[in-house]
């Protein structure tokens, strides 16, 4: 979700070949959510299962970094 990591990871989606196809997801918090058990978790958890039903997705990266205040 951090705007100040959108061009890094888009230039890593493009060098991995993942723009093309896929679906992004951005959650605030995801990454600690999950770690945590918050209400992020469930919000992510959600999204995937949405691509995965109506896009057969059937990789999931996540990106997070570190100094995150959520």
């Amino acid at each position: 979700m951090d705007f100040r990591l959108r061009c890094e990871m888009w230039d890593w989606m493009n060098e991995n070949r993942y723009t093309h196809d896929c679906d992004v997801v951005s959650v605030a918090g995801a990454s600690k959510g999950i770690a945590d058990g918050g209400e992020a978790e469930h919000v992510l958890l959600q999204q995937i299962d949405v691509a995965y039903n109506l896009h057969d997705v059937r990789h999931v990266i996540l990106m997070h970094h570190n100094d995150c205040d959520t």
